[in-house]
Order: structure tokens, then sequence, then C-alpha cells
């Protein structure tokens, strides 16, 4: 991620969103984002909020439909593929 984002100076933020949302997503294990959260304490909040968030996306029964947006304050989940059931 370090390399995607480059030397933007919100990346060690970003990358610490990202963790946590993936994590929570079941990409990697929960365990990775503690340390996380002891180091960036200043992103607590909206790391909790991409944890969420990941949480009621994978939620849907039509998995990946669901994306929320916008991150990590979401106020409304879409459906990408259309699925109306």
């Amino acid at each position: 991620m370090r390399e995607r984002l480059g030397n933007d100076e919100h990346a060690a933020e970003e990358i610490s969103y990202r963790s946590a949302y993936n994590a929570k997503k079941g990409h990697f294990s929960l365990k990775v984002v503690d340390p996380i959260l002891r180091i960036f304490k200043e992103y607590e909040l909206e790391i909790r909020c991409m944890m969420k968030v990941a949480e009621l996306e994978q939620r849907c029964l039509y998995l990946p439909s669901a994306w929320a947006y916008p991150k990590p304050r979401a106020t409304q989940m879409i459906c990408r593929l259309h699925k109306t059931e």
C-alpha cells in the first residue's frame, strides 16, 4: 500500500484505514489491526468506522455487491451488481 500511495502526507492514515477495512472483510486476521490502533490512536475513531462499514458490507447476501460510501463515514449503501431481491 505504501508503494501505491507514494509519499502522500496522509499515507499512514490511509494505510491504517484500509488495513482495518480489509481485515474486517476477512482478507487477513483482525489481530493485525490491534497494533495499528495502538500506534495510530488519533485515527482510532475513523478506523473503527471503517471496520463497521466493512461489517455492514459483509452482511450482503450477494457479495461483493454491497458498497458503502463515502468511506470512512458512509451514509449510503448501494448494490453495485444491481441485485434487487
